[in-house]
């Protein structure tokens, strides 16, 4: 039985911004997915990086839901995920 992870206040909710790029590499087009903490945009201070390599599950192991918990729970800090 999966354990419902409970939801983060409004104050505490980040938004979510989906991105596209050409990978000359990989020859395809690369979606990758950005968490930005509430009011990142007029924060004077910078904000830590957390790099999710190949974050594809992201939405399954509800890193978006963690995050903004243990933001609230005050056991880390605001910051800013990319898959």
């Amino acid at each position: 039985m999966s354990k419902e992870i409970p939801k983060a206040k409004d104050s505490l909710i980040y938004s979510e911004d989906k991105i596209s790029a050409y990978s000359k590499l990989l020859d395809r087009d690369v979606s990758v997915t950005i968490l930005l903490p509430p009011n990142f945009a007029s924060s004077p201070t910078k904000i830590p990086l957390l790099l999710l390599n190949d974050g594809q599950d992201m939405d399954k192991l509800g890193v978006k839901t963690t995050v903004e918990r243990l933001i609230e729970e005050e056991q880390i800090e605001n910051l800013i995920v990319q898959e």
